[in-house]
């Protein structure tokens, strides 16, 4: 006895459709199915209404397809053998020369360009130069006028000064020339000389007193000149004072 029955269906799977009424059928229960998968919220009922919808599909569309035959399959056209390409130096030599020419000029379109850039930059600094100078030279215009005009106070100041200064100085003058001449005869005693000892350009000097004549007279008579010899100096101290005393008090840091 054989013990190999075959293999077995599987459960409730009998379906086969032999008319169109059947196909009507599980088409409706495949929508049905549908819409109770949608409504499902169970994994394994909807697994199930799956799996049993796509079974009914694969009948009808077996049904809807067992007059047409297996379909043959389409063979492809074998490939034509290509030619081999060949290159064509006429052409690429033609090519060649097209790209170098675009190349030349795009080049010189660049040099132009950048010339032009750098004329454009050139004259912009030549003018702010230009502005700069006249800045300069207004600002420097400015100065010298200011300059001058202080240089002329000054100056005027000055002239003032010195009018002033000759003006008393002449006024002193003035005054010296009305003084009678310092007597000299008492005040050459202490030094143990007489008038005959005392030199002419000493005595003119105490007849007609001038500072300028003193200070002359004073290098002329200095003790560093006279190898220490200070009766000269002290005569010419003693005629100054008479005509110019000296009317300057004690300062207040002065103590006896």
């Amino acid at each position: 006895m054989n013990t190999f029955a075959g293999l077995s269906h599987e459960e409730n799977y009998t379906i086969e459709i032999t008319n169109e009424k059947m196909k009507k059928k599980y088409e409706k229960k495949v929508r049905q199915k549908r819409e109770r998968l949608k409504k499902c919220d169970c994994e394994k009922t909807k697994e199930k209404l799956s799996e049993e919808i796509r079974k009914f599909e694969i009948e009808i569309d077996e049904y809807e397809n067992k007059d047409k035959g297996i379909p043959i399959k389409k063979l492809k056209p074998e490939s034509e053998v290509k030619e081999k390409f060949v290159f064509d130096k006429e052409e690429i030599f033609n090519f060649n020369e097209k790209r170098k020419r675009e190349k030349e000029e795009e080049a010189k379109d660049k040099v132009e360009a950048r010339k032009k850039r750098e004329k454009e930059s050139q004259e912009h600094w030549d003018k702010w130069e230009e502005r700069y100078n006249t800045w300069n030279n207004e600002e420097n215009a400015r100065k010298e006028k200011k300059y001058e005009e202080y240089h002329k106070k000054y100056k005027q100041q000055q002239q003032r000064q010195q009018q002033k200064q000759q003006s008393g100085k002449k006024k002193k003058n003035e005054e010296e020339v009305t003084k009678e001449p310092f007597d000299l005869k008492p005040f050459i005693k202490e030094y143990n000389m007489k008038l005959k000892d005392v030199p002419k350009d000493i005595m003119s000097l105490n007849h007609k007193f001038s500072l300028e004549e003193y200070k002359k007279l004073s290098r002329k008579y200095h003790p560093d000149k006279l190898l220490g010899k200070q009766d000269f100096m002290y005569i010419l101290n003693g005629i100054k004072e008479h005509y110019i005393p000296n009317d300057q008090g004690n300062d207040e840091t002065w103590t006896k």
